[in-house]
């Protein structure tokens, strides 16, 4: 028997990862930490449903609907309940070739109970018949979680935290994941997307970043349809440095960064100097033309379904064409078409792999799968539409921006 502290369970929880045959768990509550992220990866990777089972609590608000749906793709899930109290157990089970090896107590599955809190927890090897058979115990008396019961949940959470008198608990003010907002595997309604943008409004406002998606005068929904007017504007003449600096999210040095959202979308640092000496002089008529020729296309196409490839030609050919970095290219794509286009950089890529291509090996980084990851963006049910009606103009803002925006919930993730 060992007492494993906060500092140690990260590292213990991979070392027993690389040799157990399954997992199972039982915990109160449960949200997105690296160490939840470790084991549906090593689930995914170990392929089939039956290696990892999970009995998550839903006992108050704590543990996140992501969680819930991540687990519940990669494994067995089941809902933790108490009709007495609160469900509140701490059980992890690897087995291994040599039998099996058990954790009790206190760390919940959570970025808490993982790298914050003060955590005990108890590991037992050999015989841990006794806990193996208390898990199955509960197992037996729960029926596996469906799609209808994690939305239930999401429901219900939602409504929890909009209550005037709610107070968080201490697992509930974790620091933000605006990624749990949004699921790989939840078919999400557009209006459940909405729902979800307004959540991460919420996050942005006042917190992380200085600017939020639509509820300030500075924020994504302004800058993205201000820096698309006047990228559709330029002509072939060089571009004045404004410009410049404004369509690629170069801030200016004497305008606050807190009253300029430029930078939404990507904030280009090195590749600039160079495009700048290119597109402000005559030497880059030719990069000029390609830009606003191609984009002229991809703005007016009325069939959606080819602007992925429209879009991944285009980082092609400025690729290979002019050296730009496909970052850069995407960023030009998204204000030309944020209803289609997300801009990939160096800290949305992760964020988007995570979400549409969950568990594979994609390289955004090169610009070689920017096209395949806008197909996916078209086959998730809030994408699809139909248009939203009524006359709400904030909606109809996010609808026509609701790629683009993706960016607000992937951005340093």
């Amino acid at each position: 028997m060992t007492i494993l502290t906060t500092e140690m369970l990260s590292g213990r929880l991979t070392e027993l990862l690389s040799k157990c045959k399954s997992v199972e768990i039982c915990v109160a509550w449960a949200t997105m930490p690296k160490a939840a992220r470790d084991i549906i990866e090593w689930a995914r990777t170990k392929g089939g449903n039956k290696v990892l089972k999970a009995i998550i609590g839903v006992s108050g608000t704590a543990t996140s609907a992501q969680a819930l749906a991540e687990f519940a793709s990669v494994g067995q899930l089941k809902l933790g309940h108490s009709a007495s109290g609160c469900f509140h157990p701490k059980v992890y089970i690897f087995h291994h070739d040599k039998g099996a090896t058990a954790w009790i107590g206190s760390a919940n599955l959570t970025s808490g109970g993982f790298e914050r809190n003060d955590e005990a927890v108890m590991e037992v090897s050999g015989d841990v018949s006794a806990i193996t058979a208390y898990f199955r115990q509960k197992w037996k008396k729960l029926p596996l979680a469906a799609h209808s019961d994690i939305a239930a949940y999401r429901n219900r959470q939602r409504q929890e935290r909009s209550r005037p008198n709610y107070r968080p608990t201490a697992e509930e003010n974790e620091p933000s994941n605006r990624l749990e907002l949004l699921s790989p595997n939840a078919k999400l309604s557009w209006a459940e997307y909405v729902d979800a943008l307004k959540e991460c409004n919420s996050l942005w406002s006042g917190q992380e970043w200085p600017h939020t998606i639509f509820s300030d005068t500075h924020n994504y929904l302004t800058a993205i349809h201000r820096i698309s007017a006047l990228l559709a504007g330029l002509g072939s003449q060089p571009w004045s440095s404004d410009d410049m600096r404004e369509v690629f999210g170069v801030p200016l040095i004497s305008v606050p960064s807190t009253i300029d959202a430029r930078y939404v979308l990507g904030r280009m640092h090195r590749p600039y100097t160079r495009l700048h000496s290119q597109l402000t002089t005559s030497a880059g008529a030719a990069l000029r033309k390609k830009i606003i020729t191609d984009l002229a296309v991809i703005r007016q196409s009325t069939n959606v379904s080819t602007i992925p490839a429209l879009a991944g030609a285009f980082i092609d050919d400025l690729r290979n064409q002019f050296k730009i970095v496909p970052a850069l290219s995407s960023r030009l794509l998204t204000l030309t078409r944020p209803d289609v286009c997300v801009s990939s950089n160096t800290k949305s890529r992760k964020g988007l792999a995570h979400l549409f291509f969950p568990g594979k090996k994609v390289n955004l980084k090169d610009g070689s799968n920017y096209a395949t990851l806008l197909t996916e963006i078209q086959t998730r049910d809030w994408w699809k539409g139909p248009r939203p009606p009524g006359t709400d103009l904030i909606e109809a803002q996010l609808w026509d921006a609701r790629a683009a925006l993706l960016d607000a919930f992937v951005y340093d993730w």
